[in-house]
């Protein structure tokens, strides 16, 4: 978890690098193209994650704890993927 939130922390900010070139339809295709990729696995990678942890605490915790839990933890996954995703034209 600690490697995914890393990950979004360098994403985020070469996206926010981008965004002057992408709001003008100016960015460099190749950092366009490594953001993408990076973007996919990412969310691959978040998705994985998120299902091997709701694996694990089920065994100890009832199932709407662990959804809160993973809700709480991933929901900026989710929006960030979103945004970026708008931003990289996926």
């Amino acid at each position: 978890l600690r490697d995914l939130i890393q990950r979004r922390k360098t994403l985020t900010e070469q996206l926010a690098t981008l965004l002057p070139g992408l709001e003008k339809g100016r960015a460099d295709p190749a950092s366009v193209v490594k953001c993408r990729e990076r973007l996919q696995r990412l969310t691959t990678d978040a998705e994985r994650t998120r299902k091997e942890l709701a694996r694990q605490l089920t065994k100890r915790c009832c199932r709407e704890e662990v959804e809160a839990y993973l809700d709480d933890r991933f929901l900026i996954f989710d929006r960030l993927g979103a945004h970026a995703r708008k931003l990289l034209g996926l």
